[in-house]
């Protein structure tokens, strides 16, 4: 409920903080528009909202991050949960990142414009994803991925 909301809340923050001490200049949390533009593929789907959203124009990049502050699996039930929550389906982190990133791609001018950045060469800029966890996981031994995962404690080695 609303206790696992703040906590959510609070580690997307501690999130875009380690995002802006390694040198993003631009980071921005829970991003559910940009401009005039809200997140819906071409169907009408809403996507959601970015949980935390980062740009380097140095680096031409932009990083889409799904941050999840999980509870560890420890039962068969828990870890079943997990695997669900992140890896299958249409619902999970990793389909979700997928479409948005998606989204960014096809709305790159759009988004730069947003956040004032000089448009020199479309074709240059680089859109990342990656999931943030709070701590290890078990399940994401089981699977491979198309996106990396890395704890809080990972992420200023990954950027």
């Amino acid at each position: 409920g609303r206790l696992k909301d703040m906590k959510g809340k609070n580690f997307e923050k501690q999130v875009a903080d380690v995002l802006r001490e390694v040198g993003y200049s631009f980071v921005k949390e829970r991003v559910d528009r940009i401009g005039n533009y809200s997140l819906h593929n071409f169907n009408g789907k809403d996507l959601g909202d970015i949980d935390v959203l980062a740009i380097d124009p140095d680096k031409h990049e932009l990083l889409l991050v799904e941050a999840k502050n999980l509870e560890v699996a420890r039962t068969p039930a828990e870890l079943r949960n997990e695997v669900n929550q992140l890896f299958i389906g249409e619902k999970s982190a990793l389909k979700r990142l997928e479409e948005r990133a998606s989204w960014l791609k096809t709305h790159l001018e759009a988004i730069l414009l947003f956040f004032n950045i000089s448009l020199p060469n479309k074709t240059k800029w680089n859109v990342k994803s990656v999931i943030v966890v709070d701590q290890r996981l078990l399940s994401e031994s089981l699977f491979r991925k198309s996106v990396s995962i890395v704890t809080l404690k990972e992420l200023r080695s990954y950027v």
